[in-house]
């Protein structure tokens, strides 16, 4: 009886062709998971978020009662906003008052690459940084008027890259002295080319941290998903 099988030189080339299509689709494979990881993380920051709020708002009253401007510093109000309304409705392993690298990373890079000298850095010594249970940082700040935020999260924490906005570093915004008082990713109230342009840049009239502060937007207007032209 005559038997029949491969070749080396036909294994080889299976091999090879296995390989040659591995390369093409694992990056492709990864960058997906990646970016899926993202959106699930953000979405879970944003939900836990609100929820706080929400929470805050039975035991303080509804947002628009809020108001912080007695306090004599910046670091003050941020500190009683944050003891009182914000991390009690969180899981929180990690508290930094005033905002050091255990909470929140040294070195950040705004959507460009160009490391942020300012607003979101720990040498900002107003800001309130925390790690919740969840794996995220946040990073907050109430503006001079204690009527609104800037509320930051760096989904995988201080200590795993990139630290660099629009991939793993998000801003929302509160506002609770409106005639409709919200709580949502920064830069929502543009329309989609424009809050592409933003997510991107911010262009030269804005403080460099700016850059990349409108990707949570981007990626809710786009029913959350990061679509092919977002800056990744």
């Amino acid at each position: 009886m005559n038997k029949k099988g491969f070749t080396l030189a036909e294994v080889l080339i299976t091999f090879g062709i296995i390989g040659v299509v591995a390369a093409i689709t694992m990056p492709m494979l990864i960058t997906h998971y990646q970016k899926q990881a993202t959106v699930n993380q953000l979405k879970k920051a944003y939900s836990e978020f609100s929820q706080a709020v929400k929470m805050a708002e039975i035991d303080h009253g509804l947002m628009e009662t809020w108001d912080f401007k007695v306090f004599n510093t910046a670091l003050e109000r941020n500190t009683y906003f944050g003891k009182n309304y914000l991390l009690p409705y969180l899981k929180v392993v990690e508290t930094c008052i005033p905002s050091s690298s255990k909470c929140w990373a040294d070195e950040i890079r705004n959507v460009s690459g160009n490391i942020v000298t300012s607003g979101i850095v720990n040498s900002v010594n107003t800001r309130v940084s925390f790690i919740t249970a969840s794996g995220y940082s946040g990073f907050y700040w109430l503006n001079a008027a204690g009527e609104g935020m800037w509320y930051w999260v760096d989904l995988n924490g201080p200590k795993k890259g990139p630290n660099r906005l629009g991939r793993d570093i998000f801003a929302f915004v509160a506002h609770w002295r409106e005639v409709k008082p919200k709580i949502l990713p920064a830069g929502t109230n543009l329309i989609r080319e424009d809050l592409k342009k933003n997510c991107i840049d911010k262009g030269e009239n804005y403080y460099s941290y700016a850059d990349g502060s409108y990707c949570a937007g981007f990626i809710m207007l786009d029913s959350w998903k990061i679509a092919p032209d977002y800056p990744w």
